[in-house]
Formats: structure tokens, C-alpha cells, sequence
């Protein structure tokens, strides 16, 4: 199962990146707060702090994908480990119009995907499963060359230890590397 479940993330993550050329693409990294059962891992991570980096690909006007990893800071840095990839849609109107003209600078985001979760000390997987995330505020475009994600939240489903997760982060910086107003003007 776990085996088949990275083979499928690798294959959609590979195909995606090549299906076509990205409108736009933006590093980003987050803070994250875990509460309840906790982010993936539910056996030592039931309440903590950690870290999500990564970069999103614009697939087109209202389309992006993200792949990243969110990484433990608190109690033990980096010692599990969440792959996450996940689509996301706006909401209010489009991300981008791959011109000179502004996309949506206020917009909510909506998301699915899937994670993967390993514990570095064992090497082992401990944690898989989709998720559904929504993003209520988000300020700023790729046009701007910096956009703000706020208050997102992740819900979702552990398949190998058949339990549900949330996740909270207060705010994700986005930093466009392609596709904001240095390759217009």
C-alpha cells in the first residue's frame, strides 16, 4: 500500500510538471500549528510546531499545483517528515492572466491532495492519506511577485492508522520565481 501510494504521488507529480509549461511559479514556506489528533503522524505529533516549504506550479488561470514537505520543529526538529501534493482552485477569480493585467488580488483557495508522512528515526512510513484544505483569505497575485495565504486549514484522512487530522497555519509567504511583473516589464 505504501509502496503503490509514493509511486502514484511521483507519477502525478512527474506528469504534471510535464503535461505543460507552467504560467507561474512561486517558492513558498509556512508556519504550521497541529491540533487534535495532530499532522500525520498521531503516535508523537498530537500537538506541535512545524514547518512547511515547498513551490506551487500554475496550471492555469484558476489551477495551481503544490508539492512541498512540512518538517516537526517542536518537540523534535525534523524528525518526521510529511511529501505532501496537492491542486488547488481560486475561488474568486483567476490566480493570473499571463499578461501585463492583474489576476484577482483578493481571492479564497480550495484544495486536494494527498501525503505521505515518514519518521526519519525509523525509517519508516507512518502515515498516508488524502486531504481537503480551503484557504479563506489570500492577498496578492503572481503579477505582484508575492502573495499571502492566510488561515489555512487542512482536514484530513489517515489511511494507514485510520484516524483524521487537522492542521492549522496561520500564514504562508509565496515568493514568484516566474511569472510576476520582473518578466513583464
Amino acid at each position: 500500500m505504501r509502496k503503490i501510494l509514493i509511486i502514484l504521488l511521483l507519477s502525478l507529480t512527474c506528469f504534471s510538471l510535464s503535461a505543460s509549461d507552467p504560467y507561474d511559479i512561486s517558492l513558498f514556506f509556512s508556519p504550521s500549528v497541529s491540533w487534535g489528533t495532530g499532522r500525520a503522524d498521531f503516535s508523537s505529533l498530537e500537538n506541535g510546531i512545524s514547518a512547511r516549504a515547498g513551490a506551487n506550479f500554475g496550471l492555469s488561470r484558476r489551477w495551481e499545483m503544490s508539492a512541498g514537505a512540512t518538517s516537526s520543529l517542536i518537540p523534535v526538529p525534523f524528525e518526521k517528515t510529511n511529501f505532501f501534493l496537492e491542486f488547488s482552485v481560486s475561488l474568486l477569480g483567476d490566480r493570473t492572466t499571463e499578461s501585463r493585467v492583474s489576476g484577482s488580488p483578493f481571492n479564497i483557495m480550495m484544495s486536494l491532495g494527498g501525503l505521505c508522512a515518514l519518521d526519519f528515526s525509523s525509517g519508516k512510513y507512518v502515515a498516508a492519506g488524502p486531504y481537503v484544505s480551503v484557504t479563506p483569505f489570500v492577498i496578492g497575485n503572481p503579477l505582484t511577485g508575492r502573495r499571502e495565504r492566510l488561515l489555512k486549514t487542512d482536514m484530513g484522512y489517515d489511511a494507514l492508522n485510520n484516524r483524521f487530522f487537522l492542521v492549522f497555519s496561520l500564514i504562508s509567504l509565496d515568493y514568484y520565481v516566474r511569472g510576476s511583473y520582473r518578466d513583464y516589464f
